[in-house]
């Protein structure tokens, strides 16, 4: 199966030529993402510790929701 899936130079050369390449094109993504951000006057930094404490709300929403629930049922 591994020669059906290798590439030229065999499974491990290929592996990490396609591991390169997802790197290499996940930088290129985060730079293109932060020059939109820049051009755009936003702070990507800033959104996502934004997105943190959303979760973090929520979950003490949860919480307190069940705390309600549980009194109800009671």
């Amino acid at each position: 199966m591994s020669d059906a899936v290798a590439g030229e130079g065999g499974f491990i050369p290929t592996c990490e030529e396609a591991f390169e390449d997802i790197e290499e094109q996940t930088r290129s993504y985060q730079d293109s993402l932060q020059e939109l951000a820049d051009a755009a006057g936003i702070n990507l930094e800033d959104i996502r510790n934004g997105v943190s404490n959303l979760i973090d709300e929520f979950e003490v929403l949860v919480e307190e929701n069940d705390d309600i629930l549980n009194r109800m049922r009671d």
